[in-house]
This record gives C-alpha cells, sequence and structure tokens, in this order.
C-alpha cells in the first residue's frame, strides 16, 4: 500500500489573517489553479483510490483529480481539519457550525461516495471546537482504518487533508518526535508519500511541490508561522 498524504489547495482562510476566518472557505482562484496541476501530477501515478476531508476546500481540491482520473473517491469525516467545522479563531470563543451535509455533498460532486454515517444536518456534530484528545485519537484510527483497508495490498490512495491533521498524522507515524516541529510549512498541495513497509509506516518523500510553478507555492517561508522554516520540498517519483 502506497498513500500520498497532501494538503488542500489555498483556501480563501489561507489567503487572508486568522481574525477573517470563516468556518468552511472555497478555494481562492490561485488555489483552483494548484488544484489542476495536481490532477495532472495525480493521472501519472495510477491510483485506485481518492479519498478526501468532506471540507470545501478539500473536495474542491480533489473535484479536478476525480474528473482526469475517473478514480473512484470516498468522503471520509476522519480527515478533516484539527478542531472541526467552527466559527471563531484564536481562544474562542468557537461556534460549531454543520458543514456540508449528503445531499449538499451529492449535488455538488454526485460522483463521490460519502459515509453512510454522514447526516443531511452537515457533517460536523461537535460542541464547539474538537478537544486535542480528541484529534490525535482520531489520526490514529484513521492510520489504522487505512492498514486495514489498504494493508498488504498494491492499493495507491491519494488522501486529501488539512495542514494541522496531516502533521498530526505524521507525529503518530514518528511516534510524537518533536522533530516534526521542525518541518516548516506545509504547502498547499504538497504531497507526502507514505508506504506501509513491514507493519509499519514509511515516509518516502515529504511536502513535495514538483507539480507546482514558483508563483503557486503557498504558503511562502515564513507566512504560515513566526520562525518558520522554508519549505522542504522534496521531489517524488511515482513508483
Amino acid at each position: 500500500m502506497e498513500v500520498y498524504l497532501v494538503r488542500h489547495a489555498e483556501s480563501q482562510n489561507n489567503a487572508l489573517h486568522e481574525s477573517q476566518r470563516i468556518a468552511d472557505p472555497p478555494l481562492t482562484e490561485r488555489g483552483k489553479r494548484q488544484a489542476d496541476r495536481l490532477a495532472h501530477w495525480a493521472a501519472e501515478i495510477r491510483a485506485t483510490q481518492l479519498l478526501t476531508s468532506p471540507f470545501r476546500r478539500a473536495l474542491d481540491t480533489l473535484a479536478p483529480t476525480a474528473r482526469r482520473t475517473m478514480v473512484p473517491v470516498e468522503v471520509w469525516t476522519d480527515l478533516h481539519e484539527r478542531g472541526g467545522c467552527y466559527d471563531g479563531w484564536g481562544d474562542g470563543p468557537h461556534r460549531a457550525q454543520p458543514g456540508l451535509g449528503r445531499k449538499a455533498i451529492l449535488e455538488a460532486y454526485p460522483q463521490f461516495e460519502i459515509e453512510p454515517e454522514l447526516p443531511d444536518e452537515g457533517w460536523w456534530q461537535g460542541e464547539g471546537r474538537e478537544a486535542d484528545h480528541a484529534a490525535i485519537e482520531r489520526a490514529q484510527r484513521l492510520l489504522e482504518r487505512l492498514r486495514s483497508r489498504f494493508g498488504g495490498t498494491s492499493a495507491v490512495v491519494i488522501a486529501v487533508t488539512h495542514a494541522d491533521f496531516k502533521r498530526l498524522l505524521l507525529e503518530q507515524i514518528l511516534e510524537q518526535n518533536p522533530l516534526i516541529d521542525r518541518f516548516g510549512p506545509l504547502i498547499n498541495t504538497g504531497v507526502t508519500h507514505l508506504r506501509e513497509w513491514r507493519g509499519r509506516w514509511r515516509i518516502d518523500g515529504f511536502n513535495a511541490a514538483s507539480h507546482l510553478p514558483a508563483e503557486l507555492i503557498t504558503p511562502q517561508a515564513g507566512l504560515e508561522a513566526p520562525g518558520s522554516m522554508p519549505p522542504l520540498a522534496t521531489r517524488l517519483v511515482a513508483t
């Protein structure tokens, strides 16, 4: 099994100050161009399964890939961003928002398969912001689900998720190694290549952006967090 973890393309939240964030933003025009570039890259690696978070920005990121490759798409709620779907920023208050429901997702993305438990009222039914311990448990559950579903097979999976949750997944793979904090900004549509190897996860490539021209690489070094390091963008070769 191979898994390509992809951060979603640039959303309107990414392009604005955090105080202007909204619960479920669409992609920017630059984000749409990033998603198109991702689709061209994805067509070369012969994926067998596409997975996506239920956030609008993740769905819109994967839609061009789905159209170009005709590979089956499943919406997995557990791929959502750390914290869930909510209004507010910083220390709060945080007001829960439901996100897109089953009917809304199917109307916008009719070829996507949705988990049976995702309700019409919206995928996020939490009260405010997701607790940190719940996010950690979800990351562990997601990795186990990938292993259970695709482990021991020749599956090639592309999974679109979010920066903070992607970091959390990598922390679990690295057994919470503090070096994860030194990796620098995670690029919009940046690709991290995982492989199941001898019953464990192996990282074969990190935060690759070779599918993007320089003007489409976001965030630029230093913009994601004060003192952040330049992006580590290794070039992935399809195998």
